[in-house]
């Protein structure tokens, strides 16, 4: 007898199956006998001994369709290293691995692993209609998704009725599902059709990764796009940095509490180190694929488009034209490389394009917001000795005048003046505009004279002081009464929360209100970890758990250089809180 694999089947369900079709009394009879494994309970997302079960011939299927069709890999892969992503195969193929989770960042994930399995309802009447038997699909599987891709109805974990889980969670193995629940109250009559289009877009999204829609992809990739459509956006520097606080804000106006809530995603801190900020910044570290799901659908409208973007460069990819216009390669794509600077003024950064062949060299802001911005010039910062040995040979023309020669040039008059030397037509005018701007730079220069006697103060430093005082007070104030484990006070945290770190670093001697609060507030490594241990004593004390030294040193962090100097102040704090 041979179970066969149906469509979206997870693997640990077909191990049920066959279980059930056996008739086996105990699953570890199964896994050796009919499978050839020694290992335990098989995970549902990234099961191991997959090689070893090919082996068995129970399966007539390759590692690789096992693998992208019955276990959740491809939901996993596009968000991995392409190093991850072939360790984690390795891990799966092999007998009794206890590193998938670990490989996978799943273990050390905000999201946590679903240990009950979901169902839907008219999936369920659909696959007895078809194939006889139900079973447990790995789209209803996926991590925040609530809603059946299908059908757009409510998945199932308890029956409505009486509460009871469709799967027993006290076997080593799952149970298959059933159409009615333990107290014999059918599934079918609990269907509810969803209508919160957050909800169902999330499930499609989830959907579409799991059947291969980004598997072409890799961590860094997507990095690189993010970076891209946020630079795009605004909410990115013409070097790559992320504005880390308008993209959180931006996040907060699209999602709201109550759907984060709803799929057990943790709202982004106000803090640098929030798991939306370690996504954006490149963390060596993966991040489950529900949060980069959720950025994704905020940078984009649907799954597809974020294949549209182009490279990392707010200029979009080369090569780039040449906009010479008397060269005669002029609109040919012949510059390889863009150099990119960031406005003083706008912030938004800049493209400076230089002609290999003829030198001529122009920029302009970008981004770009389409395929024929690379025909526009913001500004020409040299024309290149083509186009000026040109306007050289025409200028040996006596005949043609100013605005002649700028015809021929394509461009201004005053910009011929600028570069013109040698000619006898426009001589007196190129002598005439010198003699003006003479005449300016000595104006000039007597009004500067005339201002350098009176004093000149630009910045009025005891008002600023003051002002950069109260904001230091303020910082301080909400980091200490910050929710959790407390962060150590030092001059460039309380900097970035200000938005004034620069200052406090540069400009501090001038600041002497400034200085002084910070000297008073900033704490050492000692006051901190003090801080550290009362804060696990309040909590302990507060959830009436037991005060033992062990639990103090763990949950406060103190290393073991530093255990001896904290030893006397813990027992201190323990003999008060006796």
């Amino acid at each position: 007898m041979r179970a066969t694999l149906y469509p979206d089947e997870l693997l640990a369900s077909f191990i049920a199956r066959n279980h059930l079709l056996r008739g086996h009394r105990s699953i570890k009879t199964t896994y050796q006998s009919v499978f050839h494994l020694t290992a335990g309970k098989t995970a549902y997302d990234l099961p191991s001994g997959l090689k070893t079960m090919l082996q068995s011939e129970q399966l007539k299927i390759t590692l690789d369709e096992l693998i992208h069709f019955h276990t959740l890999y491809p939901y996993y892969k596009p968000f991995w290293s392409i190093q991850q992503s072939r360790q984690v195969k390795v891990e799966m193929e092999a007998d009794k691995s206890q590193r998938i989770q670990m490989i996978a960042g799943v273990m050390a994930s905000i999201i946590r692993t679903h240990k009950v399995l979901k169902i839907c309802p008219l999936c369920l009447q659909a696959d007895l209609e078809k194939f006889g038997e139900v079973y447990w699909h790995r789209t209803h599987q996926l991590p925040g998704v609530l809603v059946c891709p299908i059908h757009n109805c409510f998945l199932l974990e308890k029956c409505h009725q009486c509460n009871e889980d469709f799967m027993d969670q006290s076997i080593q193995y799952p149970t298959l599902p059933t159409t009615f629940c333990r107290n014999h109250h059918p599934v079918s009559e609990m269907v509810r059709i969803v209508e919160n289009q957050r909800l169902i877009g999330l499930s499609a999204f989830s959907s579409y990764i799991l059947e291969g829609g980004y598997s072409e992809y890799n961590k860094e990739q997507l990095h690189a796009k993010y970076i891209q459509r946020l630079a795009r956006l605004g909410y990115c520097t013409a070097t790559g940095r992320v504005k880390q606080r308008e993209v959180r804000e931006f996040f907060l106006s699209q999602y709201n509490p109550q759907f984060l809530t709803q799929i057990a995603v943790k709202i982004p801190e106000d803090n640098d180190f929030n798991w939306l900020s370690t996504i954006l910044r490149k963390s060596r570290r993966a991040q489950h694929p529900l949060l980069h799901i959720l950025i994704i659908q905020l940078l984009w409208d649907t799954p597809e488009k974020i294949k549209l973007e182009g490279e990392s460069s707010p200029f979009g990819s080369g090569p780039w034209p040449c906009l010479n216009p008397i060269s005669d390669h002029y609109q040919v794509n012949v510059i390889p490389h863009v150099k990119l600077t960031r406005c003083s003024n706008t912030q938004r950064p800049v493209g400076t394009f230089e002609c290999p062949s003829c030198g001529f060299t122009y920029s302009r802001r970008g981004p770009d917001q389409g395929r024929n911005a690379i025909y526009t010039i913001g500004r020409i910062k040299k024309f290149g000795p083509i186009w000026q040995g040109h306007l050289d040979h025409l200028s040996m023309d006596r005949t043609l005048g100013l605005r002649e020669l700028s015809r021929f040039m394509k461009c201004d008059p005053k910009t011929v003046k600028r570069y013109l030397t040698g000619s006898v037509s426009v001589k007196n005018e190129v002598n005439k505009s010198t003699d003006f701007q003479q005449k300016k730079k000595k104006i000039k220069a007597i009004s500067n004279t005339k201002k350098s006697n009176a004093p000149h103060i630009r910045v009025n430093w005891e008002v600023r002081d003051q002002e950069i005082n109260k904001l230091i007070i303020d910082a301080i104030q909400k980091i200490k009464q910050r929710e959790g484990k407390p962060i150590k006070l030092t001059k460039a945290r309380i900097g970035r929360t200000i938005g004034q770190l620069a200052i406090l670093e540069k400009k501090l001697d001038q600041l002497p209100l400034c200085k002084k609060t910070l000297q008073r507030y900033v704490e050492t490594l000692e006051q901190y970890q003090k801080r550290r241990i009362d804060w696990v004593i309040n909590q302990c004390t507060s959830q009436k758990l037991p005060l033992r030294k062990w639990v103090i040193i763990r949950k406060a962090g103190i290393g073991r250089k530093y255990l001896k100097e904290m030893e006397c102040y813990i027992a201190g704090r323990l003999n008060d809180a006796v």
